[in-house]
Formats: structure tokens, sequence, C-alpha cells
């Protein structure tokens, strides 16, 4: 599909660039290092295809397969190499995350402690991941080709990472 008045979208001062762009799609050959995505911003990782091998903070080391999405917390040591060509997107996590207006990301660590007697349970021994369903994997194609059209305004990224959110909250336990 062809974009309409693209002169005005690319002269716009709210198109992003590499480093204001709130979802990034990436692509890597087999052996590329990834460059360290969580230095100063959380991360949400959403591996299309391929597979990487990644390290990220005590968490044993770990082979990631395609259709996995990660969180990448802010300033923990993360590395990653590409095991084969690998396609994926990354999501800058907001400070905030409202969900919807009967739960926000902010009770859920206190249901946690609700559900552990009032602690916080141990880390997980592994890196979590969750494998992403059909609506998520529509999402990313959907936006894939809309990236591909040329839409990189900033608004349309704060639009779609929303989207993301709230569909990962309905879709989720």
């Amino acid at each position: 599909m062809s974009f309409q008045n693209t002169s005005d979208f690319l002269e716009c001062r709210y198109f992003t660039s590499e480093q204001t762009a709130l979802l990034r799609q990436w692509q890597f050959q087999e052996a590329d290092m990834l460059p360290e995505l969580n230095r100063n911003k959380g991360i949400l990782l959403y591996l299309v295809s391929g597979t990487i091998e990644m390290a990220l903070g005590s968490f044993p080391d770990a082979k990631i397969g395609g259709s996995q999405i990660l969180f990448l917390p802010h300033n923990i040591t993360f590395y990653a190499k590409a095991a084969e060509n690998s396609r994926f997107f990354t999501c800058t996590v907001p400070q905030h995350i409202p969900l919807c207006c009967r739960y926000d990301l902010l009770d859920l660590q206190q249901d946690i402690k609700n559900l552990n007697n009032g602690k916080l349970p141990p880390p997980p021994e592994k890196i979590p991941s969750l494998t992403a369903n059909r609506r998520i994997e529509n999402f990313f194609t959907e936006l894939s080709e809309s990236f591909a059209d040329g839409l990189g305004c900033m608004q349309f990224h704060e639009i779609k990472r929303q989207e993301l959110f709230l569909m990962l909250r309905a879709y989720y336990p």
C-alpha cells in the first residue's frame, strides 16, 4: 500500500529516528552480535524468527527461538548474538504502563505478594518468556507492514505501544 503525502511525514518533527523510535524492527545475520538494547530503558523483545543466544544478568545463558517475548529490564547486563538469521522487534517500556481502569501493572506486585503470604516469590531460575499467540503475531506482522510503508510518526509508535500492552493484558493471565 502506498503512502499519501509522504514528504509531509518525512519532514514532520515527530517522525522517529533510530534513537527516538519506541518500536523498532531488527534483522541480524548468523553470528552477529546484538547491541545492548536495554542500556537506559526497559525493553520488550519479540523474536519473530530465528534464534538468539543470550545472557541476561545472573540468569543462566539461554537460547531463545522464534515467537518468544522477553522483558529486558533496564541496566541489567544483556549480551546476545544471532545463532541463525534472526528478525525481532523491540518496544521501549514506559515508566508507567496503564493497562485498563480495572487493573494496572502497579497492582501486579501486590497481587503476587498476596498469593505468596505477603512475600515476593524467589526469582525464576531461567529467563522468563512468553510464547506469542496468534493475535500478538498478527500485531507484529501488521506493524512490520506499516514500517515498510514508511509510517514512522511518534504518535503512531505511542498508539501501537499502548495497543501492544493492552493486548498483553487481554490475552495473557
